[in-house]
């Protein structure tokens, strides 16, 4: 019977495994530099420069041979030397060293051609990176990493193994001289066992499943507490720190989409369409860097000493912000690297965090400050949240500020240094002199009128002078100066600014009016997330408003920024309002990674109660409405057999039993056409091995031959052709040129039908035989 070497198998051969090691070890390393690529222990421009290294080795072996050898001679003492002065320069924080020591060796051994200790040293070395870069980022692309490394990871182990036994050779530059991806991998397709690899998969399910098992059942741990030192620390990201310069916000505000916060709220309905998320009180302005700063004098009035702890109680009332509704609960999640300051919405009765902190809490002006910015994503929950537009100050702060109400502070009449002011005085003091100082009084008149009015009222129509003046832009159009005092010269000189300019405009103004008047910085607005019932805020609603105080014991929010302009008393509820709802791709991304923070970041033992009590229930109901359902039905079941029988009966349970007959007939004929369609189906040469009637021909084939020969041996003439036949039938529908030609199915039936045959006529020789011995 003629053959094809076509129809049979495809093996790779030991070389070509070998290869196939090479590659998922490859693999592996890009995986490594992937998330590497997320921390800051390696520039970011070098570890694209490692990625393009192992991508041109992996698509191209054969420039691993051009390496010169003296460079290879070098490259291990160079490294020792590099490593160990890395470690050395950077003393007690060893965790940065550590990350770039495993970063360049997994490059070290990825432009090699490895033996399989060094395959091994390479997995050791993947894994331990996307370990401690899980354990650091705790980000949702860790998962995706982690999805994605395990599998390789099990084949390449797997081949590991499998090639132990063999004479190990490391594939020379000679062998990957003439070598292409492209043949290879149409040879591995050929040559790939769909079931081994359905059976791979259902055993990667099952890893993944114990893997949820485990992790739902193990008791919590703070891993800050079990491995103090995997705590990263990180620089504010976007600028909301305690000295905030002109254009920090300006460079959020050009285009950065990036997520800064993700907000959970028990009454979503209650926030109001521009929600302001306050982070930072900023009292005292310096015209010589331009800048305002948290001054000495408020950190030393409000008492912030640093504490540490799960949870904060605010000592004081918290409905302290007037004319707004109280929220349950609101649980933040606050991206790495944003500041170290917390959004807060309005004042709070309590704050939680899922992990031990450091923090500085500023109950006098409701800010909280960590102790660092967190390098990743931070979450923490506030209870009883007060909403509304004014803040209510403490008895002392309002003594404070009465006394100083109604005249500005100028620096001409002062004699200390603006440093030395003592709080509230930071939020009076106009430090200008001169033109500049004439300049502003005479904005104020104009704004006034020589009227006294109240904090509202100044505030409306310095907004509306604002306008008439300036136009809210994203530059300036002024040339650079020689001024220190950049706020006063954009007054005096532009008609295009943005929040920053405005908000330090209307500042200057206010105290010049004699109200104190201080910088807020935080985030502006937000949208909702409708795939899980969430804010987004992201780091282009950056944003800078004002405070002013009424003479009454109420800081009121200020909004002049002619795009936004905001006066108090104006709320709306955001989602009755005009809030913007996200939808598509990027709000299910956000949707997923929100998924991620709240399921498994903060997984805790509330969440194991919960999870065990939910499981408790659904069982014990879904075993009650079973136990319900089966007596209901086999009662109904009973009832009926034990009814009176009559023709109509007797026709409907006919009528069933042919249409159940009618049914399983149906489905053979259904699935013997749909073999032959496939056979059919099923082109000549590379892909011939794949034709399902092929492979059930195999198998029977497998099982027939030993009993043909068997029967050889024990039949003669025309006992034994029956045997030729259906054996020569099951070599062409194995290895014939047209599987699909005849009744197959018929074949396979008649060989299985001698295999039962032969069996029977084995058991009654084998039992005469006994009979005559015995």
């Amino acid at each position: 019977m003629p053959t094809s070497a076509a129809i049979s198998r495809v093996r790779l051969s030991q070389d070509e495994l070998q290869q196939l090691k090479w590659l998922l070890g490859q693999l592996l390393a890009l995986i490594a530099m992937w998330s590497l690529w997320s921390l800051n222990s390696i520039p970011s421009g070098l570890i694209l420069i490692f990625i393009l290294g192992i991508g041109a080795v992996t698509l191209f072996p054969h420039l691993i041979g051009r390496i010169p050898d003296w460079v290879n001679k070098a490259a291990t003492p160079a490294l020792i030397l590099i490593i160990a002065v890395d470690f050395i320069l950077h003393g007690a924080n060893f965790l940065d060293p550590m990350v770039r020591m495993v970063g360049f060796l997994t490059l070290y051994r990825s432009l090699q051609f490895r033996k399989r200790r060094e395959d091994l040293q390479l997995l050791l070395l993947t894994l331990f990176t996307l370990i401690i870069v899980g354990v650091l980022l705790v980000s949702i692309s860790f998962a995706v990493q982690m999805l994605i490394f395990t599998p390789i990871a099990m084949g390449q182990l797997f081949l590991v193994n499998l090639l132990e036994q063999a004479n190990e050779r490391i594939l020379a530059a000679d062998d990957w001289r003439a070598f292409s991806w492209r043949r290879f991998f149409i040879r591995l397709r050929v040559g790939l066992d769909f079931r081994l690899i359905a059976f791979a998969g259902v055993l990667f399910a099952i890893v993944v499943a114990i893997s949820t098992v485990i992790f739902i059942s193990l008791p919590r741990i703070k891993m800050d507490q079990a491995i103090p030192f995997l705590k990263m620390q990180a620089n504010a990201g976007i600028g909301f720190s305690d000295t905030i310069s002109y254009g920090t916000v300006n460079e959020l505000l050009s285009g950065d989409d990036r997520v800064a916060l993700q907000v959970v709220v028990s009454e979503p309905d209650k926030i109001p369409t521009r929600p302001y998320w306050r982070m930072v009180v900023l009292d005292l302005y310096e015209p010589a860097s331009s800048t305002f700063r948290v001054s000495t004098a408020a950190r030393q009035f409000a008492n912030t000493r640093l504490q540490e702890g799960y949870r904060y109680v605010n000592q004081e009332n918290p409905q302290r912000y007037l004319g707004g509704h109280t929220v349950d609960e609101m649980k933040f999640y606050l991206e790495g690297n944003v500041s170290g300051y917390l959004p807060l919405i309005g004042p709070f009765e309590s704050i939680s965090f899922p992990q031990r902190m450091k923090f500085f809490a500023g109950e006098e002006f409701n800010v909280f400050e960590l102790d660092a910015p967190s390098a990743t994503t931070l979450g923490y929950s506030l209870s009883n949240v007060a909403l509304g537009e004014s803040l209510q100050t403490s008895r002392r702060e309002e003594r404070a500020l009465n006394a100083i109400f109604g005249a500005p502070i100028l620096i001409e009449e002062y004699s200390a240094s603006i440093r030395d002011l003592s709080y509230p005085e930071t939020t009076l003091i106009v430090p200008v002199e001169g033109e500049d100082l004439e300049f502003l009084q005479a904005a104020v008149k104009e704004i006034t009128n020589d009227q006294k009015l109240s904090a509202q009222e100044f505030s409306r129509r310095a907004f509306a002078w604002l306008s008439e003046n300036y136009r809210y832009a994203l530059s300036t159009g002024l040339p650079d100066s020689e001024r220190s005092d950049h706020l006063i010269h954009w007054m005096r000189n532009a008609n295009t600014g943005w929040c920053e300019h405005f908000s330090g405009a209307f500042i200057m103004l206010a105290r010049t009016a004699g109200f104190p008047a201080r910088a807020v910085a935080g985030f502006a607005g937000a949208s909702w997330n409708d795939y899980e019932d969430f804010f987004v805020v992201r780091n282009r609603m950056a944003h800078a408003w004002v405070e002013i105080y009424d003479g009454n014991g109420r800081w009121l929010r200020a909004d002049p920024t002619p795009s936004t302009s905001h006066l108090f008393g104006n709320m709306d509820s955001g989602l009755q309002g005009a809030m913007l709802t996200e939808s598509g791709w990027g709000a299910w991304l956000d949707s997923v990674r929100m998924v991620w923070y709240r399921r498994v970041i903060n997984f805790d033992q509330q969440d194991q109660e919960e999870i065990a009590n939910n499981l408790r229930d659904i069982s014990v109901s879904a075993f009650k409405e079973f136990r319900m359902q089966f007596t209901t039905k086999w009662k109904s079941f009973k009832s009926w057999l034990t009814e009176g029988w009559n023709v109509a009966k007797v026709r409907d349970v006919a009528v069933i039993v042919a249409l159940v007959c009618f049914s399983i007939l149906a489905l053979r004929m259904f699935y013997q056409a749909f073999m032959t369609w496939r056979s059919a189906r099923t082109h000549e040469g590379v892909r011939a091995v794949n034709d399902p009637i092929r492979r059930k021909a195999g198998r029977v084939l497998t099982r027939f031959r030993p009993a043909y020969v068997n029967a050889q041996q024990e039949l003669r003439g025309e006992a034994l052709k029956p045997w030729q036949s259906i054996y020569e039938d099951l070599l062409k529908l194995r290895f014939g040129d047209n599987p699909s030609t005849g009744s197959w199915k018929n074949t396979l039936k008649a060989a299985r039908r001698l295999m039962r045959a032969g069996v029977k006529t084995v058991d009654r020789g084998e039992g005469a035989l006994e009979t005559a011995e015995s």
